[in-house]
C-alpha cells in the first residue's frame, strides 16, 4: 500500500512538477474536505448521525481520491453513507433528501471560495500580498479547486451531485437505464472530461468564478 502511495507521488511529481504539486495538493485537500464536510452536515440535519462533521482533511479524505484529482482531475473524499432508517422522511421522499445533500457537497466550495477571495482582498487591501508570490499561489490555487469541483459536481452526470440532485425530477425510465449502465456511464464521464471542449467547461468554470470573484470583493469594500 505504502509502495503504492509512493508510486504515485513520485509521478505526479514528474509529470507536473514539485513547485506545482506543492500548491495543489493543500488547495485539493481543502476543496474535498468541505465539500464531503457539506454533505455531511446537511445529512446530519436529516437525522443521519452516522456519519461526523469535520473540517480534519486526514479523518475526511481519501488519499487516493487526492491524487487522482491532482493528477487526472477526478478525485473523490470518504463517501456519505445514507443510512435511510436514520433519516427523519418518509421513504417516498428519500430522493429529495439525497439531492438536498447532494447539493451541500458544492454549495460549500462556493462559500469556501468567496470567504477565501474575501480573505485575498483583505490582505490585498493591506499590502500583505504584493510581495509575497508564494501566498498568493496558495490562495489562487485554493480558489480555483474549490471552484472547479463546486462546478464539476454539478453536471447532471452519475455519480456526481448533479444526478443526485435532478434524480427526484427523472422519470422511472431513465433511472433504471442509468442504474443498468452506472460503469459505462463512469468512463464516459472520465472521457468526458478529456474530449469535451474547453470553451464549454472554462464557460462554466469562468461564470462562477465571476460571480464569487464579485461577492468576495463586494465584502471586503474592493
Amino acid at each position: 500500500y505504502i509502495y503504492i502511495l509512493i508510486a504515485i507521488l513520485v509521478g505526479v511529481v514528474i509529470t507536473k512538477g514539485l513547485d506545482k504539486i506543492l500548491y495543489m495538493l493543500p488547495a485539493a485537500l481543502l476543496a474535498i474536505t468541505v465539500h464531503e464536510a457539506g454533505h455531511n452536515f446537511v445529512a446530519r440535519k436529516f437525522g443521519n448521525k452516522k456519519v461526523k462533521v469535520t473540517l480534519n482533511p486526514f479523518e475526511i479524505n481519501d488519499i487516493f481520491g487526492v491524487l487522482a484529482l491532482v493528477t487526472i482531475g477526478i478525485g473523490w473524499g470518504r463517501n456519505v453513507e445514507l443510512k435511510t432508517e436514520n433519516l427523519k422522511v418518509r421513504k417516498e421522499k428519500l430522493e429529495n433528501v439525497e439531492s438536498i445533500i447532494g447539493l451541500a457537497g458544492p454549495i460549500a466550495n462556493f462559500i469556501t471560495a468567496i470567504i477565501l477571495v474575501a480573505i485575498l482582498g483583505i490582505f490585498m487591501k493591506l499590502g500583505l500580498i504584493n510581495n509575497n508570490i508564494i501566498l498568493f499561489q496558495l490562495f489562487a490555487y485554493a480558489i480555483s479547486m474549490n471552484i472547479s469541483i463546486g462546478v464539476f459536481n454539478l453536471l447532471p452526470i452519475p455519480p456526481l451531485d448533479g444526478y443526485t440532485i435532478i434524480k427526484p425530477f427523472l422519470s422511472k425510465n431513465i433511472k433504471r437505464f442509468v442504474d443498468r449502465n452506472q460503469v459505462y456511464i463512469f468512463i464516459g464521464l472520465i472521457l468526458m472530461v478529456y474530449l469535451l471542449p474547453t470553451t464549454i467547461v472554462s464557460g462554466l468554470y469562468n461564470y462562477a468564478t465571476n460571480i464569487i470573484q464579485n461577492i468576495g470583493y463586494t465584502i471586503v469594500g474592493l
